[in-house]
């Protein structure tokens, strides 16, 4: 076994599941393919976009719904469809980057795209897959 040391500010932060904090410790990302753990799994994706996007990570609530994937209120409540979690990882990231921006951005036009195109360049690509999917039951 080896082990290296590096700076607090070099670590990711950790996922906090109830009382354990867990961290990668093989340093990498899940494959936008792979699937998703569990629930703190798609939470802990909200907290790690919230800060690349600099805004407060919001309260996180999972639940089935019947329309939509996502919803957002300006108040930083963020409901997730609970059909995220079988989903590819990819989509269910674009799903929160998309309702993480309107915190910045609250409607569709050029400056919300131009946000996705820069923190996600192939947001189309994976909009597109929902849509033709239609995962939604």
């Amino acid at each position: 076994m080896e082990i290296e040391i590096v700076k607090a500010s070099d670590l990711p932060p950790p996922l906090l599941q109830e009382s354990k904090v867990r961290y990668r410790l093989d340093g990498g990302e899940d494959p936008p393919s792979a699937p998703w753990r569990d629930a703190d799994d798609l939470r802990w994706a909200v907290r790690h976009w919230a800060a690349r996007l600099n805004v407060k990570s919001p309260q996180v609530q999972v639940r089935a719904m019947t329309t939509k994937w996502a919803s957002i209120t300006s108040r930083g409540r963020l409901t997730l469809n609970a059909e995220l979690l079988g989903l590819p990882r990819g989509l269910g990231e674009y799903v929160v980057l998309h309702e993480l921006t309107h915190l910045l951005v609250p409607n569709h036009g050029l400056v919300f795209k131009l946000y996705l195109d820069a923190y996600m360049p192939d947001w189309r690509d994976r909009q597109r897959e929902l849509d033709l999917a239609d995962y939604i039951q």
